[in-house]
Parts: structure tokens; sequence; C-alpha cells
């Protein structure tokens, strides 16, 4: 059974990911990289703190279509950037539309902090799409 407790940084595995949001009743899987997805109306990634960083990231990607020019990318991502502060919208070297959030561990977090910062994260993305960049994506 799932602790609804508190994590410290070290605490924060890809088991306990899992786990904390398969008690929240969310469609939770591994893939073949080993990164904690989330299915909740987006595929949203969980991925782990690197050694470097005390944070979870939350990422969620989408591709534009083929004829959309990378100034039309950029211009996208600043609106979404100007109007949304909770995530991050950033062109990745694909030119793919990339959203981005973290979850900070200094001090800890719990496992209410970490499944409804999943379930607002993926409530934005689709939102700050069908504003920004309706028409533009695949």
């Amino acid at each position: 059974m799932m602790s609804t407790g508190y994590f410290a940084r070290e605490a924060v595995t890809r088991d306990t990911l899992y786990e904390v949001l398969d008690a929240a009743l969310m469609e939770v899987e591994v893939d073949g990289d080993g990164d904690v997805l989330v299915r909740e109306g987006i595929v949203c990634y969980v991925l782990l703190p690197e050694p470097e960083h005390d944070r979870i990231t939350l990422a969620a990607q989408y591709s534009f279509m083929d004829d959309v020019p990378h100034l039309a990318r950029l211009e996208c991502a600043n609106r979404i950037n100007r109007e949304y502060v909770l995530v991050r919208a950033a062109i990745d070297e694909r030119g793919k539309l990339r959203f981005s959030y973290h979850l900070l561990l200094a001090g800890g977090i719990t496992a209410r902090q970490i499944a409804l910062s999943v379930k607002r994260f993926c409530a934005i993305c689709p939102q700050a799409i069908a504003e920004h960049a309706a028409g533009l994506l695949e």
C-alpha cells in the first residue's frame, strides 16, 4: 500500500512514482527506457531527478505539421510562455513543441503534491494547445 506521507529526495524512485500515481487512479506505465508515463488525456513523462538536480521533471511533447515554419513554432511557444506560468513551452532540436514543469525536491515532497501536480500539468497542456497551437500540430 502506498504511503501518503512525505518523501525525501532519496526516496523518490521509479517505483515510488509509479506507486504514487497508480494510487491516484492514473493510467501509469513504465516504458522501454524505464521512464514513468502517465496517460491522463495526454502522455506525460514523469522523469526522475538526475544526480545533479533536485527535481522531478514533467514533460509532454507534440509534433507540428511539416509545413509549419520554424519561426511560427517559436512564436507559438512564446505565446504559451507569456500566458502560462506553471508550464514552460519550448521547441526542441527536432522542431517539436515540448512542455515541461519541475517539481522541486529540496526539503522533500508529498505523494499528494506529486499526484496533483501531474494532474494539473496534464490539464494545462491541452488547454494551451487549444488556445495557441490550434491548426499547427499533427
